[in-house]
């Protein structure tokens, strides 16, 4: 089965797949670039991180004690990792992080959205709208990868792919159009996919199934996943 995600997190996918009694294939199908950020000058009341991609940026501009607010427990323990010692986590969507963030106490407070150059302004609408000031810093850069990896080619080539597993409609989008000449092949698999916003990337007519995890984790797209 092929996993498409980039790193971080693409080779821990990879371990618990084969843990499962898979035979993982990674096919990443995203470029991350990260960049410097500077910081920005004035006071935060926190910084929103809706991807671990963000955290490089972040660990080398913010001070360690600057307050994070996570999208999920796994972004959340990458904060920690790389050196921020006040944390929070959400549960993993964009919906809890709102929830978690909540309505600005003093409308027009600051936060810090350091995201990817072409994600994050719709969610930074959603926060303006809660009332908070939203200064939004460009800290990696995604450029799609237009090619499969080669094993996960021939394992097309040779119909041994049971399922494809999707943590971003990023992904998804990218593999369709690296994917074309296999559909016939595709349409054996499953599509096994973090949440119903990825699924909105896949085109259902060139897939067996496409499984949704119940709540936006790796563990529960791996209960999805199952054993072979």
């Amino acid at each position: 089965m092929i996993v498409t995600r980039p790193e971080p997190g693409l080779s821990d996918t990879l371990a618990r797949v084969e843990d499962l009694g898979w035979r993982p294939i990674a096919s990443p199908m995203l470029e991350i670039r990260h960049k410097a950020m500077s910081r920005p000058p004035g006071v935060f009341r926190c910084v929103v991180v809706t991807s671990g991609q963000a955290l490089p940026a972040c660990a080398a501009a913010l001070p360690s004690d600057s307050p994070i607010l996570a999208v999920g427990t796994a972004t959340a323990e990458r904060a920690r990792d790389v050196g921020f010692t006040q944390v929070r986590a959400a549960q993993g969507d964009a919906e809890s992080l709102l929830d978690l963030l909540g309505y600005s106490p003093q409308r027009g407070e600051r936060i810090l959205l350091p995201t990817g150059s072409r994600v994050g302004q719709d969610f930074a609408a959603r926060m303006r709208a809660n009332g908070w000031h939203v200064v939004r810093r460009i800290a990696y850069e995604i450029a799609p990868i237009r090619t499969l990896s080669d094993e996960a080619s021939q394992a097309l080539d040779a119909h041994e792919t049971h399922a494809v597993l999707f943590f971003s409609a990023a992904t998804a989008r990218a593999f369709n159009l690296a994917a074309q000449a296999w559909r016939p092949a595709l349409r054996a698999c499953r599509a096994v996919v973090l949440s119903e916003q990825v699924a909105t990337g896949l085109r259902r007519e060139d897939w067996k199934t496409i499984e949704v995890a119940r709540q936006p984790g790796q563990a529960a797209l791996l209960d999805v996943l199952g054993r072979p």
